[in-house]
């Protein structure tokens, strides 16, 4: 490493600025990516590419990173073999800790974790058995001195090789041998991964003994499933078939159920749709986009709609997005039969939106039953309170109020950006993918699917690709949840959910979702008293929103928090700081009013929404 300047130390790790030009601010710094990739094409920028590697600060901003592997993967991609060479080596030397003191190292994160793994991708796509040799090298050289270097070149070669079964590069079982000598549990499961990849006999055997042995991980098991079925092993079909009727831990039922796709047994549909009305939701989603990945399987699926031996909500938009995606002139007549028309009006859609904000006011709605129903339908694509896969965009910090909760849910595709475009593959074989872009380079497509998925899809076996201006999410997802399901649902994600369970004046009354307090009518001046209860695990500084058109007094555990006249009979019309106690706190409004549809809501600001509420 060049001599630089420290700038911190945190956790036995320093991180350096180089003394260069390119020593400045961040903002100066995505200005020289952004040069870089624009010269990369045409110019040899490899020295200003690794100025830019040499700020490991930079390997957590939004911009930089990417710009620098956009430049430095052209880079790459004009590259000779000795260019190639001397690039390796010089990743190598800069991915190594660099010992300062017996307790101190600096770390280059930025190449480690960013720029290592997709020049280990781009290389392994390339389809050179040269340059996958480069790869299993360079992860040979990355000796367990420094283990992380080794992991991330692991899951580079990992990503880009997933299910696809090529030859070994030659140098492949002396270095495999060589790290199993030292490898902890994550790059062994790295090289088990490889291994499979690479064709390797005892992959196979391992696979199919981890499949089948209930002391495993569920996640182990699980991955032992795909496996047995990349590698085509004689009892496939009947295990996972099995597995997708029998299994108790659903991740591998579910995966089993994925992983039927890579067989191409003509029995398999009809297997499937025997079983249909045992599976768990979780797996009819699976057997649904299974189905309907193959022209001759989705023709069976449609005909067992048709029939009413499958649901037609068991089909989602995006279902029928990968049946379509076949243009075959009998199969889309079908689902105009079976199914209906793919995309609702704008004028249907706004009805219906009318009509669920109205149901919201109907009936409580119940934080833990809405979890469970984000866990069966919005888990597998949106990631929550660290919870999901990261398919869609993440929910943490949306704004999550009811309006638009209510558009996004009902209408996705009234406003969506191009990473969340849809793409549609052809594959030769007949078979079909839907999903998100992830990643594409000369040789390959990476698309994202539902629960994470990747899907790497050699070029030269698409046989078309198309893009549609459409949301991943499905439209209809009020059809696979009742009212009170869907009340639920909201009632969980939206922020700084309202007090709904309270009584007024000594009677049990439920708000609703929206969270408005209706006070009974009165011509002449009135007044009413509202209790609850909310719990809080700490002691807990926030703030007590209101919203109300008469006069309040409010307090806190008998303490006076708040008296005055909001303003209107909407949330949000005037806030007050308040202390909660650990444990219960209880709250009581007194209002004073007038008027036929008089109300009051309240509500406690809670970003990480660790209150508790009467259900």
């Amino acid at each position: 490493m060049k001599c630089g300047t420290e700038i911190a130390a945190t956790a036995g790790a320093v991180v350096w600025f180089p003394d260069s030009t390119v020593r400045s601010d961040a903002t100066t710094r995505r200005e020289f990516a952004s040069v870089a990739v624009r010269l990369a094409g045409t110019r040899d920028v490899t020295r200003l590419l690794h100025e830019l590697m040499w700020n490991p600060e930079d390997a957590s901003d939004p911009l930089i990173p990417h710009l620098v592997w956009l430049a430095y993967e052209k880079t790459l991609a004009r590259a000779t073999d000795a260019v190639l060479d001397s690039e390796l080596a010089w990743l190598d030397n800069e991915a190594r800790p660099k010992v300062l003191t017996p307790d101190r190292i600096a770390v280059n994160y930025m190449v480690t974790d960013y720029i290592v793994p997709r020049v280990m991708q781009r290389l392994a796509a390339t389809g050179r058995p040269e340059d996958l040799a480069r790869c299993v090298a360079f992860v040979g050289s990355a000796t367990d001195a420094y283990v992380r270097v080794r992991r991330k070149a692991l899951a580079g070669l990992s990503i880009a090789l997933k299910d696809q079964v090529i030859d070994a590069p030659k140098n492949w079982p002396a270095v495999r041998d060589q790290m199993l000598k030292e490898a902890d549990a994550e790059t062994q499961r790295y090289i088990n991964l490889l291994s499979v990849s690479f064709r390797d006999p005892e992959a196979l055997k391992r696979a199919y003994e981890t499949a089948h042995d209930l002391k495993r991980s569920p996640e182990d098991r699980a991955e032992a499933m795909r496996q047995i079925a990349l590698l085509r092993h004689p009892d496939a079909l009947s295990t996972l078939l099995s597995a997708t009727r029998q299994e108790l831990s659903l991740p591998v039922r579910v995966e089993a159920m994925r992983s039927l796709s890579m067989l191409n047994s003509p029995g398999i549909a009809r297997e499937v749709l025997e079983f249909w009305p045992k599976y768990p939701p979780e797996v009819r989603s699976e057997a649904a986009n299974l189905l309907a990945g193959r022209k001759e399987w989705a023709k069976q699926l449609l005909d067992a709609v048709g029939d009413k031996k499958v649901a037609r909500t068991d089909l989602t938009d995006n279902t029928i997005l990968r049946i379509s995606s076949f243009r075959d002139r009998n199969l889309n007549d079908q689902v105009g039969r079976v199914w209906g028309k793919m995309r609702a009006t704008p004028k249907d859609l706004d009805e219906l939106i009318n009509k669920m904000r109205a149901s919201l006011y109907e009936a409580p709605g119940s934080f833990a039953r809405g979890k469970a129903a984000f866990e069966a339908n919005c888990a597998k694509c949106h990631k929550f309170e660290s919870k999901g896969a990261e398919v869609g965009p993440p929910l943490d910090g949306a704004a999550r109020d009811i309006e638009y909760l209510l558009g996004n849910i009902l209408d996705p595709n009234r406003v969506i950006g191009q990473p969340y475009f849809v793409h549609l593959i052809e594959k030769k074989n007949g078979t079909s993918e839907v999903g998100l872009l992830a990643a594409e380079d000369p040789q390959s497509i990476t698309l994202k699917v539902e629960n994470n998925v990747l899907k790497v899809i050699a070029k030269k076996d698409i046989e078309s690709h198309v893009v549609q201006e459409k949301s991943l999410m499905p439209e209809g997802l009020d059809k696979n949840l009742t009212q009170q399901s869907f009340r639920d649902l909201i009632r969980y994600v939206m922020a700084h959910p309202f007090i709904t369970h309270v009584k007024l004046d000594g009677k049990e009354t439920n708000a609703g979702v929206p969270g408005r307090i209706a006070l009974p009518e009165a011509k002449d001046a009135a007044e009413a008293k509202i209790d609850t209860e909310v719990t809080a695990p700490v002691a807990m500084k926030t703030r007590l929103q209101l919203g109300s058109s008469g006069m309040l007094t409010v307090k806190l555990n008998d303490r006076q928090v708040y008296t005055g006249r909001p303003g209107a009979d909407q949330p949000d019309q005037a806030s007050v700081d308040v202390l909660l106690t650990p444990g219960v706190n209880r709250l009581i409004i007194e209002v004073k009013y007038k008027g036929a549809k008089a109300a009051v809501y309240a509500r406690f600001l809670d970003p990480d929404r660790k209150l508790q509420y009467p259900e």
